[in-house]
């Protein structure tokens, strides 16, 4: 899984859009609680790394609670890409700092569900194939 910065275009206007990672600290930032990373924050861009400690505005468990708050101007969420996609398409939010790259991987375990039998759908199959052959 890959992370994204998100905010929208309310939030950049008022508080100014960070142009280089060392800007972050001054945002408010929300991100996932779940990751070992905590508020130390290695983005990369090229051959160069940054660290940053960012100051937290949450700690949200939930990316679709993360999002909400970005949607209410309520900072800069970081969050799985998929979590960002609808509103990044749609334009309601834009992304932060699109040429660096969020570094430290996802800490949670991905699950597929789906009902048991003795026939497996091949569309099933073909999404636990995929997400086995990407990871």
């Amino acid at each position: 899984m890959h992370y994204v910065l998100v905010a929208t275009p309310a939030y950049l206007a008022q508080h100014g859009k960070p142009l280089h990672p060392t800007e972050l600290p001054s945002h408010a930032c929300i991100y996932p609680g779940y990751g070992a990373y905590g508020e130390t924050w290695t983005l990369r861009h090229a051959t160069q790394a940054v660290q940053v400690s960012v100051g937290t505005r949450a700690q949200v468990n939930n990316s679709a609670a993360i999002m909400a708050m970005v949607m209410a101007n309520g900072g800069i969420g970081l969050v799985p890409d998929f979590s960002a996609r609808a509103a990044l398409v749609a334009g309601r939010v834009v992304q932060v700092l699109p040429q660096w790259n969020f570094t430290e991987p996802y800490s949670g375990t991905v699950h597929v569900v789906y009902m048991p039998g003795p026939h497996l759908p091949q569309k099933t199959r073909a999404l636990i194939d995929y997400l086995v052959e990407t990871q």
